[in-house]
């Protein structure tokens, strides 16, 4: 046994034979992929569920729930500053109602109460669809 055979080292690899060089002859350009649509099988209902089915396996999805004040736009530098006893001045007056967001979008606004030592937010409104689509309007 060699000391490198012991060591777990191996000679190193011969290197394959290079291919014959034959002078005048191209090789042959390789053939272009053959290019097709997927064909899917139409979809089917199984055992007879329909739309509400879909709907009840949601039913006991957890989706993130947001009450905002307000917003502001403020520069690093005066973040940079920020300490104790700082004030943010928000773009909400303080008896407009809050917005509830359900994963970021907005569906209701309400007031802000407290419950038992919690706030809690009394809904007095909720964003018909025509409104968010005008919402959406506005964002593009």
């Amino acid at each position: 046994m060699t000391d490198e055979s012991r060591n777990g080292a191996r000679p190193p690899a011969e290197e394959p034979p290079a291919p014959p060089e034959t002078e005048g002859t191209e090789t042959p350009a390789p053939e272009a992929p053959t290019v097709r649509p997927i064909e899917f099988d139409p979809l089917a209902r199984r055992d007879g569920a329909g739309e509400q089915a879909g709907i009840d396996l949601l039913l006991d999805v957890n989706l993130p729930i947001t009450v905002e004040l307000g917003r502001t736009e403020i520069e690093v530098k005066e973040i940079l500053a920020f300490g104790p006893g700082s004030i943010i001045e928000l773009d909400k007056l303080a008896n407009e109602p809050v917005d509830l967001l359900v994963n970021g979008v907005l569906v209701a606004r309400g007031e802000v109460v407290v419950v038992d030592d919690n706030f809690g937010i009394r809904l007095t409104a909720l964003v018909s669809p025509e409104e968010r689509i005008r919402m959406l309007g506005r964002a593009a």
